[in-house]
């Protein structure tokens, strides 16, 4: 990741973003459209933020100093197979560390598992997961310095 600091330095910080995606909607065994009722829903991505926290702090247990920020639930919508539908993705940055040896980690298999869990028990067709690096663009004049500290 490149930062721009005020003095225009360029630093190089490796970051990483990620992303769980999820629908409330879906589709009974026997064919017909249910919706997960209002505290289900709530359920469901709290204890989906509540994995990807461990997750991470797991991870960053062998990384004193590196910093997380706890994961988020932002609310939306979306569909999946043509049907509209309530969606919910839930995301945290998290500094200084590498995406493929976060998806080479023990952590990172245990938050797989515990979606592929999640998935069966909350009745998800597929739950998205999206490992990458993030980019932030300062604005000049609040950069912090030195950048490295995030």
């Amino acid at each position: 990741m490149l930062f721009l600091s005020p003095t225009t330095t360029t630093r190089k910080l490796d970051t990483m973003y990620i992303q769980i995606n999820v629908g409330r909607n879906y589709t009974t065994s026997t064919g017909t459209q249910d919706t997960h009722d209002l505290f289900t829903w709530d359920v469901f991505t709290q204890t989906v933020q509540r994995d990807l926290n461990n997750a991470v702090s797991r991870y960053l247990s062998d990384y004193p100093g590196v910093y997380s920020a706890p994961a988020e639930i932002h609310l939306g919508t979306g569909s999946w197979a043509d049907q509209p539908e309530e969606s919910a993705h839930i995301s945290l940055f998290c500094g200084a560390i590498d995406t493929l040896s976060f998806q080479d980690s023990r952590a990172y298999r245990e938050l797989v598992g515990a979606l592929e869990t999640r998935a069966i028990e909350y009745g998800q067709d597929a739950i998205a997961l999206l490992l990458t690096e993030s980019t932030l663009i300062w604005n000049p004049s609040v950069a912090p310095e030195p950048i490295d500290q995030i």
